[in-house]
């Protein structure tokens, strides 16, 4: 089961967060989303230095696993980073991320109402919120 998702521009601001089933709000979401780039940041960087081969896309950072949770991970081109927080037991969720950002390109980004590195307001991008949805339940991702 998913716990929650984070969307965050190329400039590294939460754009999108939303929760499923995670059970412990944190003390500071803004704080958590600010943590969580910093590492993603980090992470990246950290790979491309020790990765035997840096020039291949499959030897980027794809997720990374605790005992409590799985966080996967997808970046775009255009510098969007998607991450889904999952249950351990969860498998790779690239080709969803993939497909949630085929979603976000469809419904938010090319919605003339949508000004570049805002916020994604739920009421005014409804479809996208809901189509995310739909998804999710239907690859069995939501309860």
């Amino acid at each position: 089961s998913l716990y929650n998702m984070y969307i965050f521009n190329r400039l590294g601001a939460c754009v999108y967060y939303e929760e499923y089933n995670r059970t412990t709000p944190p003390a500071s979401l803004e704080d958590e989303q600010n943590l969580i780039y910093g590492m993603l940041y980090s992470f990246k960087h950290f790979v491309q230095k020790t990765s035997p081969k840096p020039d291949e896309e499959q030897s980027g950072f794809r997720y990374f696993r605790t005992s409590a949770y799985k966080l996967h991970y997808f970046e775009t081109a255009s510098g969007f980073r998607l991450v889904l927080n999952s249950a351990p037991n969860v498998a790779d969720l690239r080709k969803e991320l993939r497909f949630v950002y085929s979603l976000l390109v469809d419904y938010v980004i090319k919605n003339p109402e949508y000004t570049v590195n805002d916020k994604i307001q739920p009421d005014v991008f409804s479809v996208f919120v809901r189509e995310l949805g739909t998804y999710l339940t239907a690859k069995k991702l939501l309860k």
